[in-house]
């Protein structure tokens, strides 16, 4: 039993097999916004669960190419820069 919150919207279609939501008893919502203390809760449980986010991650020395990614459109969700 549970619910699950969506508080971003990706790029694509988000998919949800009848098996995992029925059996479960789990809800489904969606949330444009939300409070200071929603978004800290929603960092603390990302947080607990390991939630990790995607993203591409590149060296420093090739700032330019992610800017130009970015520019382009040809990243998915967010360009990291490593020293």
């Amino acid at each position: 039993r549970g619910t699950f919150i969506m508080v971003g919207l990706p790029d694509d279609d988000v998919k949800f097999s009848p098996f995992f939501i029925v059996p479960r008893a789990v809800r489904v919502r969606g949330s444009c916004i939300g409070s200071i203390q929603d978004i800290k809760d929603m960092l603390e449980l990302a947080s607990k669960k390991n939630v990790r986010p995607i993203i591409q991650k590149l060296p420093m020395s090739k700032v330019n190419e992610g800017l130009d990614m970015v520019r382009e459109g040809r990243v998915r969700y967010r360009v990291v820069l490593e020293n």
